[in-house]
């Protein structure tokens, strides 16, 4: 029997799940905004066809997904300092929302399209610490998740590799072949 990965597969599960709320979150928040100029309102309606309702979902959720796998860096690899689970999940955040925040430069008004601009990344790298800092306390981080792969990894070739020598004892002679029924026979005949 197989071990599952766990810790992996929690830090996943959870991150996923956190980013879509926090998208969510995002987005209500977005569409409560009553100081919106007009041109504007299009965009705040909570709607299938919706793209930005969409592209903010989805923001969030890649934060938490990217996060989530993140958990394996806990020290710089070039200065070998360790790096906080806030940190990486804020840096996370961070990089991941710049798009987004670019396209929020894009909008008709300038002093609006920056403000929204320095809220979409702001909050990005919150999310991100926040979700980092929730998976990394439930689901662990670092070593710890290392030494989880390596040993499923392990236990994974372990069962391979008694298959394929299962399968090189047999021989072709000890492979039963069905019985053939008498009608089988008569038919083949005719």
């Amino acid at each position: 029997m197989t071990k599952k990965c766990t810790f992996l597969s929690r830090r996943i599960v959870l991150g996923s799940a956190l980013g879509i709320i926090f998208g969510l979150l995002c987005f209500a928040g977005f569409s409560s905004n009553s100081n919106m100029p007009a041109e504007m309102v299009k965009y705040q309606v909570w709607s299938w066809s919706n793209m930005m309702m969409w592209s903010t979902i989805a923001n969030r959720f890649t934060i938490g997904v990217v996060v989530a796998i993140a958990g394996f860096i806990t020290k710089h690899p070039m200065l070998d300092l360790r790096i906080p689970a806030y940190i990486r999940g804020a840096k996370v955040g961070l990089l991941i929302s710049l798009p987004l925040a670019l396209g929020a430069l894009m909008g008709p008004n300038p002093e609006l399209a920056k403000q929204g601009f320095w809220m979409v990344l702001i909050f990005g790298g919150i999310i991100g610490m926040i979700i980092d800092l929730v998976i990394t306390k439930i689901a662990g981080e670092g070593e710890k998740l290392n030494q989880e792969i390596a040993h499923c990894c392990s236990h994974n070739k372990t069962e391979d590799k008694t298959k394929d020598e299962t399968k090189q004892n047999e021989s072709p002679l000890d492979a039963k072949e069905p019985p053939i029924k008498e009608d089988d026979l008569n038919q083949k005949i005719d």
